[in-house]
């Protein structure tokens, strides 16, 4: 049953991954729900592509906003609205401290498995202390590595 998961999951992000239909409302809306048929991950996967879309996508920030309401109307998990600011600040072209960045990581680590989650909170990090951000990215690399060894 486990294995029929992952491979669930790995056919569904190969699928979205910088291929989001993000323009048709139809075939985006209908990722979404399949997301949540699929694992919390498949969810935070999906909003890890309304976040931050490939260059090549041009999606405007108003269809990213469109897209992010209907995935928080349409996703329940308790990492909800920890995560939700941070691809929120993506889609506005704005980065968090990584103090903030790396404190969400904190609580997301509790939850294993949940990669895209972890990525949207490591993305959309920024700024000038370098010591913060080598301690997030520590921080990112020891909650990846303590969910690969389960």
């Amino acid at each position: 049953m486990e294995d029929d998961l992952a491979d669930r999951d790995g056919e569904f992000f190969q699928r979205i991954d910088c291929r989001f239909p993000y323009n048709d409302p139809v075939a985006a809306s209908a990722l979404i729900l399949e997301a949540r048929a699929i694992a919390d991950d498949a969810c935070f996967a999906v909003l890890e592509e309304i976040s931050r879309p490939p260059k090549s996508a041009k999606v405007p920030r108003g269809r990213q906003r469109e897209l992010c309401d209907e995935w928080d109307r349409a996703v329940i998990h308790p990492l909800k609205p920890t995560v939700l600011p941070f691809a929120n600040a993506l889609i506005n072209g704005r980065r968090m401290s990584p103090q903030a960045c790396s404190a969400a990581m904190r609580t997301v680590a509790a939850y294993a498995g949940q990669w895209a989650a972890l990525n949207i909170l490591y993305f959309a990090a920024a700024g000038d202390d370098a010591a913060a951000l080598s301690a997030m990215e520590e921080l990112n690399a020891s909650i990846k590595a303590s969910w690969s060894a389960r």
